[in-house]
Protein backbone atom coordinates (compact mmCIF):
# COMPACT_ATOMS: atom_id res chain seq x y z
CA UNK A 1 0.00 0.00 0.00
CA UNK A 2 1.02 3.62 -0.46
CA UNK A 3 2.88 5.09 2.52
CA UNK A 4 2.76 8.87 2.74
CA UNK A 5 6.24 10.23 2.24
CA UNK A 6 7.93 13.55 1.53
CA UNK A 7 8.30 14.42 -2.15
CA UNK A 8 11.56 16.37 -2.53
CA UNK A 9 12.67 18.39 -5.53
CA UNK A 10 13.85 15.97 -8.24
CA UNK A 11 17.35 16.51 -9.62
CA UNK A 12 18.69 16.95 -13.15
CA UNK A 13 16.30 19.79 -14.08
CA UNK A 14 13.37 17.39 -14.16
CA UNK A 15 11.04 20.20 -15.20
CA UNK A 16 12.62 20.53 -18.62
CA UNK A 17 10.59 19.58 -21.67
CA UNK A 18 9.65 16.01 -22.58
CA UNK A 19 12.42 14.02 -24.30
CA UNK A 20 10.47 11.08 -25.71
CA UNK A 21 11.71 8.77 -28.44
CA UNK A 22 10.07 9.25 -31.82
CA UNK A 23 8.78 5.66 -32.20
CA UNK A 24 5.60 5.09 -30.18
CA UNK A 25 4.38 1.54 -29.55
CA UNK A 26 0.71 0.67 -29.98
CA UNK A 27 -1.03 -2.55 -28.93
CA UNK A 28 -4.55 -3.57 -29.92
CA UNK A 29 -6.45 -4.52 -26.76
CA UNK A 30 -8.08 -7.42 -28.66
CA UNK A 31 -4.61 -8.96 -29.07
CA UNK A 32 -3.84 -9.11 -25.32
CA UNK A 33 -3.85 -12.47 -23.57
CA UNK A 34 -2.90 -11.17 -20.12
CA UNK A 35 -2.17 -7.73 -18.72
CA UNK A 36 -0.20 -7.11 -15.51
CA UNK A 37 -1.91 -5.50 -12.52
CA UNK A 38 -0.63 -2.34 -10.89
CA UNK A 39 1.36 -2.79 -7.70
CA UNK A 40 0.00 -1.73 -4.32
CA UNK A 41 0.99 1.92 -4.89
CA UNK A 42 -1.10 2.16 -8.04
CA UNK A 43 1.39 3.23 -10.73
CA UNK A 44 4.00 0.54 -11.54
CA UNK A 45 2.75 -2.43 -13.58
CA UNK A 46 3.78 -5.65 -11.87
CA UNK A 47 4.86 -7.88 -14.76
CA UNK A 48 4.83 -7.97 -18.54
CA UNK A 49 2.12 -7.83 -21.21
CA UNK A 50 1.47 -11.18 -22.87
CA UNK A 51 -0.15 -11.22 -26.31
CA UNK A 52 -2.14 -13.98 -27.97
CA UNK A 53 -0.20 -16.36 -30.24
CA UNK A 54 0.71 -14.67 -33.51
CA UNK A 55 -0.15 -11.18 -32.25
CA UNK A 56 2.30 -8.34 -31.69
CA UNK A 57 2.72 -4.67 -30.95
CA UNK A 58 3.78 -2.21 -33.65
CA UNK A 59 5.40 1.22 -33.83
CA UNK A 60 4.34 4.51 -35.36
CA UNK A 61 6.70 7.39 -36.04
CA UNK A 62 5.99 10.71 -34.30
CA UNK A 63 7.72 14.00 -35.03
CA UNK A 64 9.66 14.21 -31.78
CA UNK A 65 8.99 17.83 -30.87
CA UNK A 66 5.23 17.34 -31.31
CA UNK A 67 4.87 14.58 -28.69
CA UNK A 68 2.76 15.88 -25.81
CA UNK A 69 1.20 14.07 -22.86
CA UNK A 70 -1.33 15.05 -20.24
CA UNK A 71 -3.35 13.37 -17.51
CA UNK A 72 -5.81 15.72 -15.83
CA UNK A 73 -7.96 14.54 -12.97
CA UNK A 74 -11.66 15.25 -13.21
CA UNK A 75 -14.99 14.37 -11.65
CA UNK A 76 -16.94 15.40 -8.61
CA UNK A 77 -16.68 14.04 -5.09
CA UNK A 78 -16.75 10.22 -4.96
CA UNK A 79 -16.19 9.77 -8.73
CA UNK A 80 -12.82 11.39 -9.40
CA UNK A 81 -10.26 9.89 -11.77
CA UNK A 82 -7.71 10.57 -14.49
CA UNK A 83 -8.06 10.91 -18.26
CA UNK A 84 -4.60 10.39 -19.82
CA UNK A 85 -3.95 11.73 -23.32
CA UNK A 86 -1.10 11.39 -25.82
CA UNK A 87 -0.77 13.68 -28.87
CA UNK A 88 1.72 13.71 -31.72
CA UNK A 89 2.13 14.49 -35.42
CA UNK A 90 3.01 12.04 -38.17
CA UNK A 91 4.39 13.67 -41.35
CA UNK A 92 2.78 13.11 -44.72
CA UNK A 93 -0.32 11.24 -45.80
CA UNK A 94 1.19 8.20 -47.53
CA UNK A 95 -0.61 4.91 -48.09
CA UNK A 96 0.72 3.25 -44.92
CA UNK A 97 -0.60 5.94 -42.58
CA UNK A 98 -3.93 6.07 -44.45
CA UNK A 99 -4.37 2.33 -44.04
CA UNK A 100 -3.44 2.63 -40.36
CA UNK A 101 -6.11 5.28 -39.85
CA UNK A 102 -8.75 3.36 -41.77
CA UNK A 103 -8.21 0.20 -39.73
CA UNK A 104 -7.39 1.53 -36.24
CA UNK A 105 -9.97 4.29 -35.75
CA UNK A 106 -12.58 2.86 -33.40
CA UNK A 107 -10.15 0.31 -31.92
CA UNK A 108 -9.29 0.02 -28.23
CA UNK A 109 -5.57 0.65 -27.90
CA UNK A 110 -2.69 0.81 -25.45
CA UNK A 111 0.26 3.15 -26.09
CA UNK A 112 3.79 2.88 -24.71
CA UNK A 113 6.14 5.86 -24.73
CA UNK A 114 9.89 5.38 -24.35
CA UNK A 115 12.35 8.10 -23.29
CA UNK A 116 15.75 9.18 -24.57
CA UNK A 117 17.35 8.99 -21.13
CA UNK A 118 16.65 5.26 -20.89
CA UNK A 119 14.21 5.73 -18.01
CA UNK A 120 11.09 3.74 -17.37
CA UNK A 121 8.47 3.65 -20.09
CA UNK A 122 5.08 5.33 -19.71
CA UNK A 123 2.03 3.24 -20.57
CA UNK A 124 -1.30 4.79 -21.51
CA UNK A 125 -4.53 2.83 -21.16
CA UNK A 126 -5.40 -0.73 -20.18
CA UNK A 127 -7.84 -3.40 -21.39
CA UNK A 128 -10.54 -1.96 -19.12
CA UNK A 129 -9.57 1.69 -19.69
CA UNK A 130 -8.42 1.74 -23.34
CA UNK A 131 -7.18 4.61 -25.42
CA UNK A 132 -9.23 5.68 -28.45
CA UNK A 133 -7.75 7.45 -31.44
CA UNK A 134 -8.79 10.61 -33.22
CA UNK A 135 -6.98 11.82 -36.35
CA UNK A 136 -7.01 15.20 -38.09
CA UNK A 137 -5.24 15.39 -41.44
CA UNK A 138 -4.35 18.72 -43.03
CA UNK A 139 -2.34 19.56 -46.12
CA UNK A 140 -1.49 22.91 -47.69
CA UNK A 141 1.54 24.79 -49.04
CA UNK A 142 3.10 24.92 -45.56
CA UNK A 143 2.46 21.46 -44.16
CA UNK A 144 1.24 17.95 -44.89
CA UNK A 145 0.63 16.09 -41.65
CA UNK A 146 -1.63 13.94 -39.52
CA UNK A 147 -2.35 15.11 -35.99
CA UNK A 148 -3.05 12.03 -33.86
CA UNK A 149 -4.67 12.09 -30.43
CA UNK A 150 -4.99 9.06 -28.17
CA UNK A 151 -7.29 9.67 -25.23
CA UNK A 152 -8.43 7.29 -22.52
CA UNK A 153 -12.02 6.34 -23.26
CA UNK A 154 -13.16 6.34 -19.64
CA UNK A 155 -12.08 8.12 -16.50
CA UNK A 156 -9.83 5.92 -14.41
CA UNK A 157 -6.17 5.38 -13.59
CA UNK A 158 -3.28 7.76 -14.20
CA UNK A 159 -0.46 7.02 -16.68
CA UNK A 160 1.28 3.78 -15.65
CA UNK A 161 4.99 2.94 -15.52
CA UNK A 162 5.94 -0.16 -17.53
CA UNK A 163 9.15 -2.12 -17.05
CA UNK A 164 8.27 -5.21 -19.07
CA UNK A 165 9.52 -6.07 -22.53
CA UNK A 166 7.35 -5.22 -25.53
CA UNK A 167 6.19 -8.05 -27.81
CA UNK A 168 6.92 -7.13 -31.44
CA UNK A 169 6.54 -9.16 -34.62
CA UNK A 170 10.16 -10.30 -34.53
CA UNK A 171 12.17 -11.25 -31.43
CA UNK A 172 15.36 -9.32 -30.72
CA UNK A 173 17.44 -12.47 -31.21
CA UNK A 174 17.15 -16.24 -31.62
CA UNK A 175 19.01 -18.33 -29.03
CA UNK A 176 20.96 -21.23 -30.54
CA UNK A 177 19.63 -24.71 -29.83
CA UNK A 178 21.27 -26.25 -26.80
CA UNK A 179 22.68 -22.93 -25.55
CA UNK A 180 23.05 -22.54 -21.79
CA UNK A 181 23.86 -18.80 -21.90
CA UNK A 182 21.63 -15.94 -23.07
CA UNK A 183 23.67 -13.21 -24.77
CA UNK A 184 21.59 -10.06 -24.34
CA UNK A 185 21.57 -7.42 -27.05
CA UNK A 186 19.18 -5.09 -25.23
CA UNK A 187 15.68 -5.13 -23.79
CA UNK A 188 13.20 -7.28 -25.69
CA UNK A 189 12.21 -10.84 -26.51
CA UNK A 190 14.59 -13.75 -27.13
CA UNK A 191 13.33 -16.78 -29.01
CA UNK A 192 14.54 -20.06 -27.54
CA UNK A 193 15.20 -23.02 -29.84
CA UNK A 194 14.52 -26.66 -29.03
CA UNK A 195 17.30 -29.25 -29.17
CA UNK A 196 17.66 -33.02 -29.31
CA UNK A 197 18.52 -33.02 -25.60
CA UNK A 198 17.33 -30.88 -22.70
CA UNK A 199 19.41 -27.77 -21.96
CA UNK A 200 19.33 -25.74 -18.75
CA UNK A 201 19.99 -22.01 -19.12
CA UNK A 202 22.50 -21.14 -16.42
CA UNK A 203 23.90 -17.70 -17.24
CA UNK A 204 23.28 -14.38 -18.98
CA UNK A 205 25.78 -11.95 -20.54
CA UNK A 206 25.40 -8.35 -21.68
CA UNK A 207 23.06 -7.27 -18.87
CA UNK A 208 22.73 -3.77 -17.45
CA UNK A 209 21.04 -2.86 -14.19
CA UNK A 210 17.26 -2.78 -14.52
CA UNK A 211 17.19 -4.37 -17.99
CA UNK A 212 14.05 -6.39 -18.74
CA UNK A 213 14.08 -9.33 -21.15
CA UNK A 214 11.67 -12.10 -22.06
CA UNK A 215 12.45 -15.68 -23.08
CA UNK A 216 9.99 -17.21 -25.55
CA UNK A 217 9.43 -20.96 -25.46
CA UNK A 218 10.87 -23.13 -28.23
CA UNK A 219 8.28 -23.94 -30.94
CA UNK A 220 9.66 -27.48 -31.46
CA UNK A 221 12.26 -29.93 -30.19
CA UNK A 222 13.19 -30.61 -26.57
CA UNK A 223 12.43 -27.44 -24.61
CA UNK A 224 15.18 -25.70 -22.62
CA UNK A 225 14.51 -24.73 -19.01
CA UNK A 226 15.50 -22.29 -16.28
CA UNK A 227 15.97 -23.55 -12.71
CA UNK A 228 16.06 -21.50 -9.52
CA UNK A 229 19.65 -20.71 -8.56
CA UNK A 230 21.88 -18.00 -7.17
CA UNK A 231 21.60 -16.33 -10.60
CA UNK A 232 17.91 -16.87 -11.38
CA UNK A 233 15.39 -15.87 -8.72
CA UNK A 234 12.15 -17.61 -9.67
CA UNK A 235 8.75 -17.08 -8.07
CA UNK A 236 8.24 -19.72 -5.34
CA UNK A 237 11.44 -21.34 -6.62
CA UNK A 238 9.45 -23.03 -9.40
CA UNK A 239 11.48 -24.03 -12.47
CA UNK A 240 10.30 -22.81 -15.88
CA UNK A 241 10.23 -24.97 -18.98
CA UNK A 242 10.38 -23.16 -22.31
CA UNK A 243 7.78 -25.15 -24.18
CA UNK A 244 5.89 -23.79 -27.21
CA UNK A 245 3.72 -20.81 -26.35
CA UNK A 246 5.27 -20.19 -22.93
CA UNK A 247 7.32 -17.18 -21.88
CA UNK A 248 9.07 -15.74 -18.84
CA UNK A 249 10.25 -12.18 -18.16
CA UNK A 250 13.26 -11.29 -16.01
CA UNK A 251 14.73 -8.08 -14.65
CA UNK A 252 18.50 -7.82 -14.26
CA UNK A 253 19.62 -6.54 -10.86
CA UNK A 254 23.25 -5.66 -10.29
CA UNK A 255 24.55 -7.57 -7.26
CA UNK A 256 28.26 -6.75 -7.40
CA UNK A 257 30.92 -4.93 -9.38
CA UNK A 258 30.25 -7.11 -12.43
CA UNK A 259 27.64 -9.56 -11.14
CA UNK A 260 23.90 -9.73 -11.74
CA UNK A 261 20.94 -11.71 -10.55
CA UNK A 262 17.87 -12.17 -12.74
CA UNK A 263 14.52 -11.82 -11.00
CA UNK A 264 11.36 -13.28 -12.49
CA UNK A 265 8.71 -10.62 -13.14
CA UNK A 266 6.06 -12.74 -14.85
CA UNK A 267 5.49 -15.97 -16.77
CA UNK A 268 2.85 -17.42 -19.03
Amino acid sequence: MYIKTDIPKPGDNAGRGLKAKSMITLIDVDDIQSFPPRDSKGVLLDGAIVLKPGKYGFKIYATQETIATSSPSEGEADNEGFVPELKFSHPGNHQTIREFKANMVGKNLIAILDYCNGGRKDLFGSPCEPMRMQVAYSGDKDKNTNEITLKQAVKGNDIAIYEGSIPYAEPLAVVQAGATTIALQGEGEYQLTGHSAAATIASVTGATHGMMFTLLGAPSGTAPSVAASSKFILKDGAAWTGSAGSQITFQAIKSGAADFVFVEKSRA
